[in-house]
C-alpha cells in the first residue's frame, strides 16, 4: 500500500511537472490563484507602501482603523469621515446644493452599508417624470471605497414633493437591485471570501501577432539601465526622483505618442500620485519615452482611451484607481468594457504590457475586451486591492523588468510576495523578459 501511494505522488508531481515545463516553453501564460483577502488595513499596517519612498518623508499611518498621512509633526486623515457627494450633471430641474442634499438622505436611507464604506460618490440627475409639484428624479451614483481600488454603480429614484423652495425628499427608491457580478462586499469576515469563478477568455496573443513596429518599442536602453544598476542594485537604494538629474535625461510628461504610459486620477490619494510619478519615471529612463496623466482632467476617459487607441509606440501602461469587473474608473468619467469594443482599433493596447492596479479587473467583462485587443501582458486585480500597498508595489515590478530585465512573470511573483499581495494579482501573457 506504501509503495502504491509514493508511485501516485511520483506520478501527480511529474503531470504538474511537465505542465509547467509546457507552459514555460509556450511562453505564455495565465494565472490567477485567488486566495483569502485580509483586512486592507491589516496590509497596509504590515507592508506599507511595498517599499515605495515617499518625497518629502511624508510616511502611511493606520490609527484608529483609520489611515493617516504624516509629513513632519503634522498628521492628516487621508479620507474624510463623511463621503463627498460629487455633481457630474444634474437635469432634475432643482438646484445643485438641493439635489446634493436629497440625494444624500437618499443614499443614507436606502445604501447606507456603500455610504459609510465609501470617501467619494460621483452622482449625475436626471428627471423622470413631474406632476405638479412633485417630480421623480434618477440619481446614478458611483461610490468609490476606502482603502481598496473598488467602486460600485447603483441608481436610486427619489421622489420629490416642492413647496416653494422647500424641497422634500418623500420617498427613495434602489432601482437596480441587481450588484457588479463579481462584487466581494467589504464585511468583517473578510479571511473567508475569495474570487467568483472566471469566466473563460480569449487565447493568449502570441509575440510573433505584434507588428514589427511594436516589437522594436520592447527593446530598452540597456545602457542606461545597465548603468544605473551598476551603482543601484535594488529599488530601495536607487533615489528615483534624482534619475533624470544624475543622467542628464529629459523629463516628458505630456506628449501625443509614447512608449508608457502612467496615469491615475485620484492624486488625493498620495500614494496613487507617488506611485504614478516614480513609474513614470522607469519609464521615460528605459524605454526613452513616457506620458504621464494626473488627476481627474489629464487621466480623463478621453486622454486614456486617445493612448489607446492611437499611440502604437505603446508598449508599457500603469493604471492606478478604483475598478469593477466591468470599469476602470477615472474620478468622475468611466471606461467601460464597451469603451473597449473589438470593432474599434486599438494601436496601444496591441502589444502592451498592461498593469492595472484596480480591484476586480482580471474578471470580465473587462478582461475579455482588454484581450480582444492582443496585449503582450495584462496584469489586473482578482480581489479587492489594498490602497497604499498595491500601488507602492508597482514602481518595484517595473524596476524589476525594465532595469533589473528579470522575466516579466518573475518580476510578477517576486513583488507579490514582498508586498504580502501573493493571489490577490492576475497574470496574463508572455512569462518572458521585456
Amino acid at each position: 500500500m506504501e509503495t502504491n501511494n509514493k508511485f501516485g505522488k511520483m506520478f501527480r508531481f511529474f503531470v504538474v511537472l511537465g505542465a509547467v515545463i509546457f507552459i514555460l516553453a509556450a511562453g505564455v501564460s495565465q494565472f490567477a490563484l485567488p486566495g483569502p483577502e485580509e483586512d486592507p488595513l491589516k496590509i497596509i499596517q504590515v507592508k506599507g507602501t511595498a517599499g515605495m519612498q515617499l518625497q518629502g518623508g511624508k510616511a502611511i499611518l493606520v490609527k484608529d482603523n483609520k489611515l493617516y498621512v504624516q509629513s513632519g509633526k503634522e498628521i492628516r486623515a487621508l479620507f474624510p469621515d463623511n463621503p463627498y457627494l460629487a455633481i457630474g450633471s444634474n437635469a432634475s430641474k432643482l438646484a445643485n446644493n438641493d439635489m446634493q442634499r436629497l440625494a444624500l438622505d437618499g443614499v443614507k436611507a436606502k445604501l447606507g452599508d456603500l455610504y459609510n464604506q465609501s470617501y467619494k460618490i460621483h452622482s449625475s440627475f436626471e428627471l423622470k417624470g413631474e406632476l405638479g409639484n412633485e417630480k421623480t428624479v434618477l440619481c446614478h451614483l458611483v461610490f468609490e471605497f476606502k482603502n481598496i481600488w473598488y467602486a460600485e454603480e447603483r441608481t436610486l429614484e427619489l421622489d420629490i414633493s416642492s413647496s416653494g423652495k422647500t424641497h422634500t425628499l418623500k420617498q427613495a427608491r434602489i432601482s437596480d437591485i441587481k450588484l457588479n457580478s463579481a462584487r466581494l462586499t467589504v464585511k468583517k469576515d473578510l479571511k473567508t471570501r475569495v474570487a467568483e469563478p472566471q469566466e473563460k477568455s480569449l487565447e493568449p496573443a502570441k509575440v510573433s501577432e505584434f507588428s514589427a513596429a511594436k516589437r522594436e518599442n520592447f527593446k530598452l536602453n540597456t545602457t542606461l539601465t545597465t548603468q544605473a544598476l551598476n551603482k543601484y542594485q535594488t529599488f530601495s537604494a536607487l533615489p528615483v526622483y534624482q534619475l533624470f538629474k544624475e543622467f542628464k535625461i529629459t523629463p516628458v510628461f505630456l506628449v501625443p505618442t509614447a512608449k508608457g504610459l502612467a496615469n491615475t486620477a485620484y492624486p488625493e490619494v498620495v500614494t496613487a500620485e507617488e506611485a504614478t510619478h516614480q513609474v513614470h519615471i522607469l519609464m521615460q529612463f528605459a524605454l526613452g519615452s513616457a506620458s504621464k496623466l494626473i488627476g481627474p482632467t489629464q487621466s480623463s476617459k478621453s486622454n486614456v482611451l486617445n493612448y489607446l487607441r492611437n499611440d502604437s509606440n505603446l508598449a508599457a501602461w500603469n493604471n492606478i484607481g478604483h475598478g469593477s469587473p466591468s470599469t476602470l474608473y477615472q474620478n468622475g468619467t468611466n471606461i467601460t468594457s464597451a469603451d473597449i469594443s473589438p470593432a474599434i482599433v486599438f494601436k496601444g493596447l496591441n502589444g502592451c504590457v498592461c498593469l492595472i492596479n484596480s480591484c476586480q479587473t482580471f474578471h470580465d467583462p473587462l478582461k475579455a475586451a482588454i484581450l480582444s485587443h492582443s496585449p503582450r501582458v495584462y496584469i489586473a486585480g482578482v480581489l479587492n486591492l489594498p490602497m497604499v500597498t498595491s500601488e507602492g508595489s508597482n514602481p518595484n515590478f517595473w524596476f524589476k523588468t525594465l532595469f533589473q530585465h528579470k522575466p516579466m512573470s518573475v518580476a510578477y511573483t517576486e513583488t507579490n510576495n514582498e508586498s504580502g499581495l501573493t493571489g490577490y494579482w492576475g497574470y496574463w501573457g508572455f512569462t518572458g523578459p521585456f
